[in-house]
């Protein structure tokens, strides 16, 4: 993979990484929500789920990009 290739790479995982990392920190500090009532707090943890998703379908693009 080409150096500036290999850098976007980095810079996209980096991003993706760090807004897991603020939703997680967000969780932490949210008030203990009343089961199905918090639709905040539902969303954060959705959203962290979707973030988890994308950064293992991202690794395995780059995996594959990497051995091609």
């Amino acid at each position: 993979m080409d150096d500036g290739l290999e850098r976007l790479c980095a810079q996209l995982r980096a991003g993706l990484a760090a807004r897991r990392e603020s939703i997680a920190q967000e969780i932490a500090r949210h008030p203990r929500p009343i089961t199905a009532c918090d639709v905040h707090f539902n969303r954060l943890l959705e959203e962290r789920a979707r973030l988890a998703e994308a950064l293992e379908r991202f690794d395995e693009l780059v995996a594959l990009v990497t051995t091609a």
